[in-house]
């Protein structure tokens, strides 16, 4: 719905005075908007105005008439604008905000962030004084505009960690301008202080700010991360073994995404695609009970997408790593997440097609089928070993079943990932 702004000729020099008071509320003070020195990964999901149709939104009152305008859309074609004032507030803040824009390949998504905002406009009111200036003859006066505008919106932060609303607040924001402003510019800058008016909230700055305790420590770029993994453990008899390696197999919540991990060490460390969790410094790992702990993204190398996750629990399953690669045409399996959350835990079966090599960086092809989703799950053998992560597939007319994954090894040296002896 284009918002465009109505002009009139006026006749005669009218004073402002001559016309009522707008009936917009009294301005209120806005609160002094706080800087923050840190904040977890924000992301502005969605905002529309979500006002009935046939509602009067704005009133326009000139020496000859007043109109009413109602609202004749369910939808508002700049609602796009609203999420990019948004974002832009954020991070003049301080906030640490993920937007699509920002990455044309999508890895640092809004998606991903671990908390989304959200919010519905559900009232907008313009008032707008049209008249002359000056007493000057019909057309030798400049038109003038007197506006006062208010909007009410309802809004809700998403924890994607705690998988729930976490808080909901309504903000009344204002405007006030004696400048000639098209509506839709007059929108948004309603909007905008409607929005300050959230980020100026103390209940939303501690949900976005709050430290959670983390005993996790973090290495540096090239310190060795010490994991108690195992080379050619245990060996599960397969097929039909498959479901034991279930409890050591993970889907990976990031933001309102999701991915596939494994588990390699008793001590919580889980392999996963780089890809999975770029953009993010926490996720939420979801375990075969059901269970839900929250995973710090420790190291990641976007070169070989291969990432470590590392959860503060203990005497995890978790699979045993291959100590060499099978022959081509041996038979390999897939467990992860494809598509969407309820069909995790899928198996697919096929066989290791070849391996290759682009870019100086190694890969798997199988024609096993996998779908995203899928990505950062194990590529395992007849053993039950893992002997790759998958990473991606090639999608077209005419192609199939050619699925490529990360060797585990590969992973493990570009992680620098060392063995607990």
């Amino acid at each position: 719905m284009k918002i465009t702004i109505i002009t009139a000729i006026l006749a005669a020099f009218i004073n402002l005075s001559a016309f009522p008071e707008a009936p917009v509320q009294n301005i209120a003070p806005r609160p002094e908007v706080p800087m923050v020195e840190k904040s977890e990964k924000v992301g502005v999901s969605k905002i529309i105005m979500k006002i009935p149709i046939g509602t009067i939104w704005a009133r326009v009152k000139t020496p000859y008439e007043t109109q009413d305008i109602p609202w004749k859309s369910s939808s508002f074609e700049e609602e796009g604008q609203f999420k990019s004032i948004a974002a832009k507030l954020l991070r003049n803040y301080g906030y640490d905000v993920l937007e699509d824009s920002d990455d044309l390949f999508g890895t640092g998504s809004a998606a991903k962030a671990r908390f989304q905002i959200a919010g519905i406009i559900s009232k907008t009111f313009v008032d707008q004084n049209i008249y002359y200036q000056s007493a000057c003859t019909p057309g030798a006066g400049s038109i003038a505009v007197n506006s006062k505008v208010e909007m009410v919106a309802e809004w809700q932060i998403y924890d994607s960690i705690k998988d729930k609303v976490i808080l909901k607040i309504e903000t009344t924001g204002y405007y006030k301008n004696e400048k000639e402003k098209d509506l839709q510019v007059i929108i948004f800058d309603t909007f905008e202080d409607t929005f300050l008016r959230l980020m100026a909230n103390a209940e939303f700055v501690k949900a976005l700010t709050g430290k959670s305790i983390d005993t996790t420590e973090k290495p540096t770029d090239t310190s060795p991360i010490k994991a108690g993994y195992s080379l050619d453990g245990q060996k599960t008899k397969m097929p039909s073994g498959i479901s034991d390696l279930f409890k050591s197999v993970v889907t990976i919540k990031v933001g309102v995404t999701h991915g596939t991990g494994m588990i390699i060490s008793a001590d919580g460390y889980i392999l996963t695609a780089a890809h999975v969790v770029d953009g993010a410094d926490k996720v939420a790992v979801v375990f075969e009970s059901g269970e839900q702990a929250e995973g710090t993204v420790i190291r990641l190398i976007r070169t070989n997408d291969s990432a470590i996750i590392k959860v503060n629990k203990k005497n995890l399953p978790f699979i045993p790593i291959a100590k060499a690669q099978p022959p081509i045409g041996s038979e390999v399996f897939v467990i992860g997440t494809p598509l969407d959350k309820s069909l995790s835990y899928s198996v697919t079966k096929g066989i290791i097609s070849g391996y290759r090599e682009k870019n100086d960086i190694k890969y798997i092809q199988t024609d096993t089928p996998v779908n995203p989703g899928n990505s950062g799950g194990p590529l395992i053998d007849g053993n039950g070993y893992i002997i790759g992560i998958i990473s991606s597939k090639l999608m077209g007319p005419g192609v199939e079943s050619i699925g490529f994954a990360i060797p585990v090894h590969e992973a493990l040296r570009t992680l620098n990932i060392q063995k607990i002896e």
